[in-house]
């Protein structure tokens, strides 16, 4: 291979099954260094939660939603001394789009950035069923929590776009992640720091369990988590 100069950066792409060098430094749709994952990797720069403020789909799972946003407010506050940024859906700018990872809290009915976002993700969800690779769960018991690149880019003003690598704006290289906060919870977050590492990889399949009463904590089961491979592809899970 004729290398660059010292110092240069190598990027090898796999074209009909011969590796060759490419010019192309962030393939499209790709994986890539501050990009890759996995869910809890989005609170390591600035973020914004945002709430829906439409007609949820299925009222527990919007329950679910504002709840799971309260509790991490209520950790962020307590274990990290802030306040947690968080802006209804209708307030959202193309700054914030291009400046943070979303967070989005809520169902496509509520939410309208998850909404306009469904379409680039790798799920469907319905009113009545939210279909994950070859699986498919009730909408109305059922919750994705996952993070995938900021696909609403195409949604921001074209005169605000800030350029990135190779052109692309600057909300390419953002995350949006539905659902969730940290995946450690706060019984991690009382005891040691070594305890806070993720616990649910790129996406998880949650069934939800709404409290009754105001005071009982929040739970969720997992039934299926893992990672999107290297082009943010569901192929494997656990």
């Amino acid at each position: 291979f004729p290398f660059p100069p010292n110092g240069s950066r190598v990027v090898f792409a796999q074209v009909a099954g011969r590796w060759q060098i490419t010019d192309d430094e962030t393939p499209a749709g790709r994986k890539t260094p501050g990009l890759q994952g996995p869910i809890d990797d989005a609170f390591a720069s600035p973020f914004l939660c945002v709430r829906g403020t439409g007609q949820p789909w299925n009222a527990s799972v919007q329950k679910y939603a504002d709840a799971s946003l309260s509790r991490f407010a209520d950790e962020w506050q307590h274990y990290f001394r802030g306040s947690l940024p968080i802006k209804d859906d209708v307030a959202v700018t193309s700054d914030d789009i291009q400046s943070r990872h979303l967070i989005l809290f809520g169902d496509p009915g509520s939410n309208s950035l998850i909404a306009q976002s469904l379409s680039s993700l790798p799920l469907k969800w319905t009113k009545e069923t939210l279909q994950f690779g070859d699986q498919e769960y009730s909408a109305a018991e059922h919750l994705p929590a996952l993070i995938a690149p900021n696909p609403l880019s195409s949604k921001t003003q074209p005169d605000q776009a800030q350029p990135g690598a190779k052109g692309q704006s600057a909300a390419n290289q953002k995350y949006v992640v539905l659902n969730s906060g940290h995946t450690f919870r706060e019984t991690e977050l009382a005891k040691l720091n070594y305890l806070l590492f993720p616990r649910w990889g790129d996406w998880a399949v949650l069934k939800i369990n709404v409290p009754q009463k105001a005071d009982a904590p929040l739970t969720e089961q997992v039934l299926r988590a893992g990672y999107f491979d290297e082009s943010w592809r569901l192929t494997n899970s656990k």
